[in-house]
């Protein structure tokens, strides 16, 4: 990071007057608490931070809290902190890059009125591409994965899906796991993936803290998503749109498991698959093998 340091005596300004203070005050106030979430807002030339997340980037990237400005006065004021075009570039590739515990937005817009337009995590870079490989060859594309469990007495089977968002492939399998999830390390491991995706409240308090410790000790991203995502419904329709060649191969693939489909199903709802028409017969799919590991 020490490369990458800025001296921050040297920072844009924000110049904003009273009422434009107050109205961006009054917005910021409306964000729902995600605290992995570092919301950057677009002034033009450079980008702002505020709240924790200015204190987390002064502290993180420019080592110093004297990088901080106030925006507002007294129990209103809010801790603000300058982001140049360089410094966004590093914070961008090591938070999607490097780290896996946090996410980024880009907010556009002034005064009250601001839209999220930007949000990629370590698992989805779509939307940042142009800044994080602009320079770069892309070497080991992320992979974002979803894992539906069915916990029984004797066990756990795992439906596990995945998608490549930048070699545009799909794949799913399903397999019974152990009591410390050694198969799903091992998958998530080889697929090199940087996020997953489980449904809340999907087992036993102790279960999911054991699977939680295996993402965990994998350096994967946990994304939870309501249980309704996971689900096969109109599965095999979705995949005829996107999946190049005949549908046949492809619907005898998803009905050969249970658990899988609806893990892929959340998957292609939380990549937002079918929102992009360039992805439509440009996918394909595969069956995963934990032999492969």
């Amino acid at each position: 990071m020490d490369a990458n340091f800025e001296d921050h005596s040297k920072l844009p300004e924000l110049k904003l007057d009273a009422k434009q203070s107050q109205g961006f005050l009054s917005f910021f106030k409306t964000l729902p608490n995600d605290s992995r979430a570092i919301r950057l807002f677009d002034r033009g030339d450079y980008y702002t931070a505020h709240g924790e997340n200015a204190t987390f980037i002064a502290k993180t990237y420019y080592r110093t809290t004297t990088a901080l400005r106030q925006l507002g006065s007294g129990s209103n004021g809010l801790s603000s902190v300058s982001v140049s075009k360089n410094m966004f570039e590093t914070i961008a590739r090591d938070l999607l890059l490097e780290r896996t515990d946090h996410t980024l937005e880009i907010y556009e817009g002034s005064g009250s009125s601001w839209r999220l337009v930007k949000s990629g995590t370590p698992g989805n870079l779509c939307s940042f591409e142009d800044v994080l490989f602009a320079n770069n060859e892309m070497q080991d594309t992320p992979v974002v994965v979803a894992l539906l469990p069915n916990f029984q007495e004797n066990g756990c089977t795992v439906g596990l899906g995945y998608v490549d968002l930048t070699k545009r492939v799909l794949g799913l399998t399903e397999f019974i796991d152990d009591s410390h999830f050694t198969n799903v390390e091992s998958a998530l491991v080889a697929l090199g993936c940087k996020e997953c995706l489980l449904p809340l409240e999907s087992g036993k308090t102790s279960e999911i803290r054991t699977l939680h410790d295996a993402l965990s000790r994998c350096g994967v991203m946990l994304t939870e998503r309501k249980k309704t995502e996971f689900k096969m419904r109109d599965l095999v329709q979705d995949l005829s749109r996107l999946v190049k060649g005949s549908i046949e191969p492809v619907r005898d693939l998803v009905v050969g498991f249970e658990f899988a489909p609806g893990a892929l199903g959340a998957l292609l709802s939380y990549a937002e698959l079918l929102a992009d028409e360039s992805n439509y017969g440009n996918y394909s799919i595969q069956r995963y093998s934990l032999t492969a590991v």
